[in-house]
């Protein structure tokens, strides 16, 4: 029995040496967890950062495309502007435009045209009076 005994039974040293194997096992993980959590949590909020740059950077390029869109807009209109002006300049250019400004401007006529205003009193038309030294016959003769 003492032989089975022995073979039962544990020495004292045998007892420490695997408490603190197991105190050491158990420890380790215990010291791995707040390494772990802190890498959780890191990532988490990497993640959480990434995703705001992202929808920040969304936003921005919209208010910028958006931009893009009224400027592109301003331009074509400066340019339809710029291409009307240029025809106005070419058009003040020609004989028509300098006939067309005298009489408008100096209340000319061509020869041979009869000018009608608004009478103030009665709103009637009244033809204007045609000068002495012009040549009446020369006005109802057709020169084309």
């Amino acid at each position: 029995m003492v032989g089975a005994d022995k073979g039962n039974t544990t020495s004292l040293a045998d007892v420490r040496s695997r408490s603190a194997d197991t105190g050491s096992a158990l420890a380790e993980p215990a010291a791995k967890k707040p390494k772990r959590a802190l890498k959780l949590f890191l990532i988490g909020a990497g993640a959480i950062l990434a995703a705001l740059t992202f929808i920040t950077q969304a936003q921005r390029m919209d208010e910028l495309h958006q931009e893009r869109e009224a400027l592109e807009s301003q331009l074509l209109e400066r340019q339809n502007q710029t291409q009307r002006l240029e025809r106005m300049i070419q058009y003040s250019q020609t004989d028509a435009y300098i006939e067309r400004t005298a009489l408008k401007q100096f209340g000319m006529i061509k020869e041979g045209e009869i000018l009608f205003y608004a009478d103030s009193e009665d709103g009637g038309l009244v033809t204007a009076p045609i000068p002495e030294n012009s040549d009446q016959e020369g006005a109802d003769t057709d020169e084309d």
